[in-house]
């Protein structure tokens, strides 16, 4: 009987699932935000969200989903759209000002994910706070080659009426190469 040759298969090597998050406190006052405002933590002079998204320098993966969560629940909950770049936007914009990107901005735009939280579905209150969450994103990333980033602005869908000093965290569950 002729002898059986085996072959040692080496498993694939595959991504690895991680979360990235960013936290950032609004400014101490309650100006209701309108549909195209931007949502940060200083109302002259914003700081971008920064996530660690890739395992390398130029990597990428996929954002599968993203939370909002929020140390609120008002009356009126929050839809908001949050973009994310593979470069830092040269447009940084104040808290409750008009989000106006560049054309070069956008050229470094991954998407924008949809963080509706007047959909049942998507919008968890909890004890005086709450979360909106998009599962099944699906969006395919690719950081610059220099970097391991992802860059993310917030901008308000909807008109809402924040507390002060109101505390978000976004959390990004990726999927890395």
């Amino acid at each position: 009987m002729a002898n059986l040759l085996f072959q040692e298969v080496s498993p694939l090597r595959v991504g690895r699932s991680i979360l990235a998050d960013y936290r950032f406190q609004r400014p101490a006052n309650a100006t209701q935000y309108t549909a195209g405002d931007v949502i940060s933590d200083n109302a002259t002079n914003s700081t971008i969200p920064v996530f660690v998204a890739a395992r390398f320098p130029g990597g990428g993966g996929i954002v599968h989903s993203v939370a909002l969560i929020d140390s609120a629940d008002e009356a009126t909950n929050l839809s908001a759209d949050l973009f994310l770049f593979n470069r830092f936007p040269n447009t940084v914009a104040a808290d409750n000002a008009a989000y106006a990107p560049t054309d070069t901005d956008l050229e470094s735009a991954i998407g924008a994910i949809s963080l509706d939280g007047t959909s049942a579905g998507n919008f968890k209150a909890g004890n005086a706070n709450a979360i909106i969450q998009t599962t099944s994103v699906g969006l395919v990333f690719q950081c610059s080659s220099d970097s391991q980033l992802l860059y993310g602005v917030l901008v308000a869908r909807n008109a809402y009426t924040p507390i002060s000093i109101e505390v978000f965290k976004i959390r990004l569950g990726i999927l890395q190469d």
